[in-house]
């Protein structure tokens, strides 16, 4: 299953995938935030709103779960994206102590309007890999944080 040149392992660390992967997350995640922090977003923002879908209301522990992170630290996003109107609540009619969140007209717009700029950035860390690549890539990563996130 692994390849190896018959080295040990220790030996040949910065070719592994883990730590590929993880110095590769590492100046993307740094570009990221540059490119988002020009736009008055943090990352947990921007995450946070990527994952409403227009017309659906989710409460904050949802979407913690979809973004593989825990509740109590949506609570400042949730807050700040709330405060500049680029969210709306509401009470949850199932659960007293939860709140319904959707995203807001103002919210489809600012990521509408990030949507080109993130793609400009995709483009520009991609730009050495063909199409077909960049959706094998996507494939196999999508593979690897399927298996490792938990399901609900």
């Amino acid at each position: 299953m692994y390849i190896t040149d018959g080295a040990p392992e220790w030996r040949n660390f910065s070719a592994q995938p883990s730590f590929l992967l993880t110095a590769v997350a590492r100046v993307l995640e740094r570009n990221w935030k540059k490119a988002l922090k020009k736009c008055g977003m943090t990352q947990a923002e921007f995450l946070a709103l990527a994952v409403l879908e227009p017309n659906e209301q989710l409460d904050q522990k949802e979407i913690s779960f979809r973004l593989g992170i825990d509740p109590r630290n949506m609570v400042a996003t949730i807050a700040s994206l709330k405060e500049r109107g680029l969210i709306n609540e509401k009470a949850n009619p199932f659960d007293k102590r939860s709140k319904q969140i959707q995203i807001s007209k103002s919210g489809t717009d600012l990521m509408t309007d990030l949507e080109q700029r993130v793609a400009s950035l995709r483009e520009d860390h991609f730009k050495m890999l063909t199409t077909e690549e960049y959706l094998q890539l996507q494939q196999i990563l999508q593979k690897v944080y399927s298996t490792l996130m938990p399901q609900s």
